[in-house]
């Protein structure tokens, strides 16, 4: 997670803002500061475990500083183009690489880039920040901006402006009115009333004491109602292979969720062309509903999908009446309202596999919308 600000007593808040979303990174916690500007991250080590890639992370001429969060998944790629370009590095991560990316071929860059990130690019020469985030906005990035207070905040989860005194809490009647719609909260507004959210595939540029200018970076491709259906699927099938195969370089243990549905089943075929069956691990749970909830199980679809791609199956036991005792948490970590309970399930899933020791999941979002 990332955390970051611009305001009176920056060198007194960012700790206590880094510290808000601790959850998000427990290997390491890291501020820097100076008058009026701190940075925070909080570390999940899935890529270069060492704590030379720790963040904030700075270039070697101490102008430019990065706090990221995500994965670049092809900066093997994007550091040899660096490499030939005269850069030495001192990591094996993508941190690095991100920073040295955007330094050498500008914010232009962005669009090449495959991954889920947000991050801020600090310049100290100009004194600004640089907000980006990924193309379809899978990591969250909030701001908030009060320029009668001079006081700029960006976080990974808006509780962290909770620390920051002159935070305005007013409430937006208008999201709240949407969430209570739709049971979450579409677009860029927040339930408060000055947090935004960054939209995907845009860029916040702030130049410190002034106002901020967003702009779009990246454009979905156009539907071409000409292709052909076989050209279609054979490509489609491809680009998850591809995009898979991309997700699984780690150095540490990958898994995957597997309930059974199309995404989670499409993507455990792909990674069992990748990996040996000893290798292949997947995480469920018995959620023992029954159609007369108005639930399927999807338990016994995990384990067709499980034992036809000769995955070990890990399952979580978990009684629906444990569930209840969970939704203060559930509803603080979310920071949004969100009225899909198979959140509570996901937070099942991960305890398991952080027991067993792995700190990834492959998981699919939409694949039944796409794929049905």
């Amino acid at each position: 997670g990332i955390v970051g600000l611009s305001c009176f007593g920056a060198e007194q808040i960012i700790e206590p803002m880094t510290n808000r979303i601790v959850h998000r990174g427990p290997d390491n916690q890291s501020t820097w500061s100076t008058k009026g500007v701190g940075l925070g991250h909080t570390r999940l080590s899935i890529i270069d475990t060492s704590s030379t890639s720790n963040q904030p992370f700075w270039d070697t001429s101490n102008r430019f500083c990065i706090v990221f969060n995500g994965e670049i998944y092809n900066f093997k790629e994007l550091r040899s183009r660096l490499e030939s370009k005269g850069i030495e590095f001192i990591t094996n991560g993508d941190t690095e690489v991100l920073l040295y990316s955007l330094i050498t071929f500008g914010e232009s860059i962005l669009c090449e880039i495959e991954g889920i990130f947000a991050f801020c690019l600090y310049d100290s020469k100009k004194n600004s920040f640089l907000l980006g985030r990924d193309k379809f906005g899978v990591k969250p990035l909030y701001y908030y901006h009060d320029k009668d207070e001079g006081c700029f905040l960006f976080a990974s989860e808006f509780k962290a402006f909770l620390e920051v005194p002159s935070f305005r809490k007013d409430i937006c009647y208008d999201s709240l009115f949407r969430t209570m719609v739709f049971l979450y909260s579409p677009g860029n507004d927040t339930l408060f009333k000055y947090v935004k959210k960054l939209p995907a595939a845009s860029l916040l540029r702030y130049e410190i004491g002034k106002n901020f200018i967003i702009s779009q970076y990246w454009e979905w491709p156009k539907y071409d109602p000409n292709a052909e259906i076989q050209h279609v699927s054979t490509k489609v099938e491809q680009l998850i292979d591809d995009a898979v195969k991309r997700q699984l370089i780690s150095d540490v243990p990958i898994a995957a969720f597997l309930s059974g549905g199309i995404d989670s089943s499409l993507i455990c075929s792909s990674v069992s062309k990748f990996k040996d069956k000893d290798a292949r691990i997947a995480f469920s749970i018995n959620s023992k509903t029954s159609k007369e909830d108005g639930f399927d199980d999807d338990l016994p679809y995990a384990k067709l999908v499980a034992n036809s791609l000769n995955f070990d199956l890990n399952v979580v036991e978990t009684p629906p009446s444990d569930l209840s005792k969970l939704l203060y948490n559930f509803v603080y970590q979310l920071d949004e309202i969100n009225a899909d309970p198979a959140a509570l399930n996901v937070l099942h899933i991960c305890e398991l596999a952080r027991e067993k020791g792995i700190k990834v999941l492959l998981s699919g979002t939409g694949g039944d919308d796409l794929f049905s």
